[in-house]
């Protein structure tokens, strides 16, 4: 048994960069551990993954902003705050913020991740890819994280 409290010891905030479009950035809360980690993960509005399955399964937890979910073989869906998204072993999908909104999960995958082709940067309702600056990511970034701050503090 592992009691884990707020995030693994000595861990840091890191940014994601190989496998995403866009700004994200983990907080990891479970080390690797038996094959399964979970993760806090922030995406500034327009960062996705890139198309990738996981070996057992991925649980994804909205706890924060609105995002974004697709299968390969599925449509697009919109989720918020309080949606658990279930992604099966080996099923190809990417999933992330949404075109106007930071976008916070929690998530557990176990075993091995793979694939890494990109996602769209467009909606289904846009129909046209927004191209952006990092440094607008990163203003995003700063801004969500002191809101996040606030709503702490005030909870």
């Amino acid at each position: 048994m592992k009691i884990i409290h707020g995030r693994a010891a000595g861990s840091e905030s890191e940014q994601r960069s190989a496998t995403f479009t866009g700004e994200v950035w983990g907080d990891p809360i479970l080390a690797p551990t038996d094959g399964v980690t979970i993760n806090n993960v922030f995406f500034a509005p327009r960062a996705r993954t890139h198309w990738h399955t996981h070996e057992g399964g991925q649980i994804l937890m909205v706890t924060y902003g609105q995002g974004k979910v697709r299968a390969q073989d599925g449509d697009e869906h919109d989720i918020r705050p309080g949606d658990t998204v279930w992604i099966s072993p080996g099923e190809r999908h990417w999933h992330g913020a949404g075109e106007t909104t930071a976008w916070r999960t929690w998530r557990s995958r176990s075993g091995i991740t793979s694939g890494s082709s990109p996602s769209p940067r467009r909606s289904t309702t846009g129909g046209v890819a927004v191209e952006r600056s990092e440094t607008d990511g990163l203003e995003s970034f700063r801004v969500a994280e002191r809101v996040l701050q606030e709503i702490s503090d005030a909870g």
